[in-house]
């Protein structure tokens, strides 16, 4: 029995769960409003990292070298290994753009690093929202979704006496140094690099791109039905096999883990956002549907987007 004239200060039943109810409501409000500035956050973060490698490069091409890039490598998986064994391995040449662009901007170069720390880690290498992969293989025999971002230690040992470790996110336009007739450098080819002075629009022609680290990022761009590996259906992205470990790449294997797209630098040193749809688009707008040789230049040579500089688009 309560006391006369003394006040009962605590909640009931029904207005406890109206509190409740309201907290919920606010945070159901609240919560897609913090992940997108998460996501948004995150996109910053890797553009941000994308920009450090094009001060690195201007900063590289302005030390009495004519205008002249940093060596993209080779195109295969067997960059690593040069045609003569007794001859530096590519990861080993400080004229590779793992080894001469990070001093500029203050990083190790990768044959100091040999092991680039994997996401969230603290590296201009790797976005640090990308996933990392699991796998140490896919069924593809690429190094695509797996773990697979690792050179075999025959090919050299890292400074902790660990296999070398190449996990990537941001990597050379491979397009750059592709000859007029389409073809790109071969393993067994003399290293050749590209100065600014061959690009007709440095502002337009790729420089690098942001690399998706697993298929899956496909799935987020809601574009094709099926991205989940060897049972991809007709009908889905071409390209969601492309291998992605590797030291270089085109738009075949750009990124969609940034709002279902990723970010591109440029030959004059700026970066910016594009979708991956635009990316693997014509001038029309039409999706790239086939994989063709020659596709580069067929596709993707646009006037605002040049891919293959020494490549003559074919209309």
């Amino acid at each position: 029995m309560k006391a006369l004239g003394v006040k009962n200060n605590g909640l009931t039943l029904v207005e406890l769960l109206v509190v409740i109810g309201i907290v919920a409501l606010l945070m159901a409000i609240l919560l897609p409003v913090l992940g997108s500035a998460r996501d948004a956050a995150r996109a910053t973060a890797s553009l941000s990292n994308l920009r450090q490698w094009g001060i690195a490069n201007l900063a590289y091409m302005s030390e009495d070298r004519h205008g002249q890039f940093a060596w993209d490598g080779y195109d295969s998986l067997s960059q690593h290994i040069m045609a003569d064994p007794t001859k530096p391995r590519v990861w080993q040449e400080d004229y590779w753009w793992g080894n001469a662009l990070p001093p500029y901007v203050g990083q190790l170069p990768f044959k100091k690093l040999g092991r680039v720390p994997l996401p969230p880690g603290n590296s201009i290498f790797a976005d640090p929202s990308s996933e990392v992969p699991q796998a140490p293989l896919d069924s593809m025999g690429g190094y695509d979704q797996g773990y697979g971002y690792q050179i075999n230690g025959t090919f050299g040992m890292a400074p902790d006496g660990g296999p070398l470790h190449q996990f990537f996110s941001y990597v050379p336009n491979s397009g750059l140094d592709r000859q007029p007739n389409g073809n790109s450098q071969g393993d067994s080819d003399p290293p050749t690099t590209i100065r600014e002075s061959d690009l007709a629009s440095p502002s337009a022609t790729v420089l690098m791109i942001e690399q998706r680290t697993t298929r899956a990022e496909l799935n987020a761009t809601g574009l094709f039905a099926s991205n989940d590996g060897p049972s991809n259906k007709p009908g889905c992205d071409p390209y969601w096999d492309r291998s992605l470990g590797r030291t270089k790449g085109d738009w075949q294997r750009f990124s969609a883990r940034h709002f279902k797209g990723g970010h591109l630098l440029f030959a004059d040193g700026h970066g910016e956002r594009a979708t991956y749809q635009d990316v693997i688009s014509d001038n029309q707008g039409v999706m790239s549907t086939v994989r063709i040789p020659g596709e580069d230049s067929r596709f993707m040579n646009r006037p605002d987007r040049i891919w293959a500089p020494r490549v003559t688009p074919t209309p």
